[in-house]
């Protein structure tokens, strides 16, 4: 019932909007360019190579943030079905073009509205093993057609705040019924856990593994270099003091600006780089730029900013490799934390040395901000104390080494969420390779094999296995193509 309600709701809605989508796409040609795949229809070259592929891996991460946490996990996994492509989806411009820089071999789309009538021939073209979901974007329509169609569904990195809980917990034991199709939550923190159990999910498919935004290290040499030619290409002198305030939100930016002015009147070689989260605002930001008075330049002209006195960052992917800019005589401000935004990832600066500094609202981001408190990696501040904290650090190179140090080392020492992530991935497959090949097990062989790989006693639980596995029993051998009509052409 649940279902019917929610689809024949997001329907009315859908077509309320279109008017307003279509005329969004004749102006805005981001909107044009991801309008068609959110109704639901491929690429031409898509469809052909789909075709061709022996299934895939399917991974569905919100936006930019949300890609950039699940792709450690992505890269655990490719390597380890070689036989499988790889279909990245996501709900904003931003999250697709972050994936397609990550991930050049995938196809990166645009996620259909979810219904079922749009999502279930995306699933039968590509014939998906495995869906992995990024945090906790469970949308109902899109699980229940992957459970449908046989696929197993890890949801990665998941994480649900106290706010997300009390609002999920009002639809009661309908959001449990979506929670249903998932087959295994791997969830960053205890407190995670509990919360999802608690709006219904069964214990025993819940897994907590910490966080993957802390596996960074694979790239942090690359981003090193890719900061020193920033340096050179922005005309900026080695171990000129950066301040880098990633992703600020609305009303953050003028208190910024302000705190930056304290920091250059006691450091006058500091320079500022300023990334809006959202790049729509960024002719507002201009605008306090202008107001300001100040000496700034655009990234995305590529002028000469040697002269400049901030760098307005308005281009997508870019944030990490510009936080490196900071690694050697700098500081990160992390932005949606001084409004009340829920924060955002203080983890990417860390990982590079850079001492952190962030206001009272973190709770989107409680555990990662927490643990670079406590090793001193990081200081929260309110927006008044922003530009002492700041000039403290700038000026004592031994005080900001040491807590760059601390912050790099908190990262590091809290890695292999990713890994452990990936290993349980592979485990479902192969749990539900042997329940499907049974009849070519003896019978107490395959039992010893589920209490020793279920999550959670096969004794304990029996109803899991008929009631989830049931539609699967006679589809597709692992890492090649399906048989019969089912998910044929559509």
């Amino acid at each position: 019932m649940f279902l019917w309600m929610y689809t024949l709701l997001l329907s009315a809605l859908g077509v309320l909007a279109l008017p307003f989508a279509c005329a969004g796409a004749l102006v805005f040609p981001r909107v044009r360019k991801g309008l068609p795949q959110r109704l639901g229809l491929l690429p031409k070259d898509l469809l052909e190579q789909a075709a061709l592929s022996e299934g895939c891996v399917w991974v569905h991460a919100a936006s930019l943030g949300e890609v950039n946490a699940v792709a450690p996990v992505v890269r655990e996994l490719v390597p380890r079905l070689p036989r499988q492509a790889l279909v990245i989806t996501c709900t904003t411009a931003a999250g697709r073009e972050q994936a397609r820089r990550l991930f050049p071999q995938a196809a990166c789309l645009m996620m259909p509205l979810d219904l079922p009538f749009l999502v279930a021939p995306w699933i039968r073209r590509f014939r998906p093993r495995l869906a992995v979901i990024a945090e906790t974007e469970l949308w109902p329509n899109f699980l229940a057609q992957l459970k449908a169609h046989g696929v197993q569904i890890l949801v990665a990195n998941g994480r649900l705040t106290e706010r997300s809980r009390r609002r999920y917990g009002r639809l009661g034991r309908a959001f449990a019924g979506v929670l249903e199709h998932v087959d295994l939550f791997a969830m960053q923190s205890q407190a995670d856990a509990e919360r999802v159990i608690s709006l219904g999910a069964r214990p025993a498919r819940v897994v907590t593994v910490g966080n993957t935004k802390f596996d960074l290290a694979g790239d942090l040499g690359a981003l090193r270099i890719d900061g020193a030619n920033r340096r050179r290409e922005l005309g900026w002198k080695a171990g000129a003091p950066v301040v880098v305030a990633g992703s600020t939100r609305p009303g953050e930016e003028k208190g910024l600006l302000e705190a930056f002015a304290e920091v250059q009147r006691r450091v006058p070689t500091a320079r500022l780089v300023l990334a809006p989260r959202h790049l729509e605002r960024v002719l507002e930001v201009e605008g306090l730029l202008k107001a300001g008075k100040w000496q700034w330049a655009r990234r995305s002209t590529g002028a000469d900013a040697a002269d400049a006195d901030v760098l307005l960052l308005d281009t997508l992917g870019e944030l990490r490799s510009f936080y490196a800019l900071a690694c050697d005589a700098g500081v990160a401000w992390v932005g949606g934390s001084f409004g009340d935004f829920g924060g955002q990832n203080p983890l990417e600066p860390a990982a590079l040395g850079v001492p952190v500094l962030f206001g009272p609202h973190m709770e989107h981001f409680a555990e990662s901000s927490a643990a670079l408190l406590e090793c001193g990696g990081a200081k929260q501040v309110a927006m008044g104390e922003l530009a002492g904290a700041t000039i403290a650090f700038l000026r004592d190179a031994t005080l900001r080494k040491a807590a760059g140090l601390q912050a790099e080392q908190c990262v590091l020492s809290r890695a292999g969420a990713s890994k452990a992530t990936a290993d349980l991935a592979m485990r479902l497959l192969l749990v539900t390779r042997m329940l499907r090949e049974g009849h070519l097990w003896r019978g107490e062989g395959l039992e010893s094999f589920r209490k020793v790989s279920e999550f959670g006693s096969a004794s304990a639980e029996p109803e899991w296995v008929d009631e989830r596995h049931e539609g699967a029993l006679g589809g597709r051998e692992f890492g090649t193509g399906l048989e019969g009509g089912r998910d044929g052409e559509v």
